[in-house]
């Protein structure tokens, strides 16, 4: 199968994710040594990451059995998202992959002609999700506000239309 990503561009990528320090302190997490954890995020290592093992395993799933690929990449974004902190969890990058699947399980259900209901169900998950991203950018937007005002010492106002 050919993936539509490469080891090198889904290692450089994930390396770009990563400040100073971070892969050490995700060894100690994991009960790692630094060099394995190094190596995985190492574009220039032929050697495949674990994080890009996994996406190539939901990647062929999708592939051949998308209904059940859709479930893998939703556990995986679920399960991964349960160590969030609070304040991170409506992180906007994080509801837009979500808004993404949702969309995604919505078109699916519409184009296999799935019954009506449930693609009224799948498309109302949309909606919601649509609306956890837009309190998601209202969140990140304060946080701009509040770093703006600390920095100028005075309050923009955001020109937001109501929900």
């Amino acid at each position: 199968m050919k993936f539509l990503f490469t080891q090198h561009e889904t290692e450089s990528r994930l390396n770009k994710c990563l400040d100073y320090g971070d892969e050490t302190e995700i060894a100690k997490r994991i009960g790692k040594g630094s060099s394995l954890v190094s190596q995985m995020f190492n574009p220039d290592d032929e050697r495949e990451s674990n994080f890009y093992k996994a996406l190539k395993e939901i990647a062929a799933e999708i592939d051949f059995n998308p209904d059940n690929g859709c479930k893998m990449l939703r556990l995986f974004n679920e399960l991964a998202s349960r160590h969030l902190p609070d304040d991170k969890k409506r992180c906007p990058k994080a509801a837009t992959s979500k808004l993404l699947g949702e969309w995604t399980q919505f078109i699916d259900a519409a184009i296999n002609d799935k019954p009506v209901e449930t693609q009224i169900d799948e498309l109302s998950d949309v909606i919601a999700q649509a609306v956890e991203l837009r309190k998601a950018k209202e969140t990140e937007l304060k946080r701009e506000i509040r770093a703006d005002v600390f920095e100028t010492g005075k309050e923009k106002k955001s020109g937001l239309r109501a929900a």
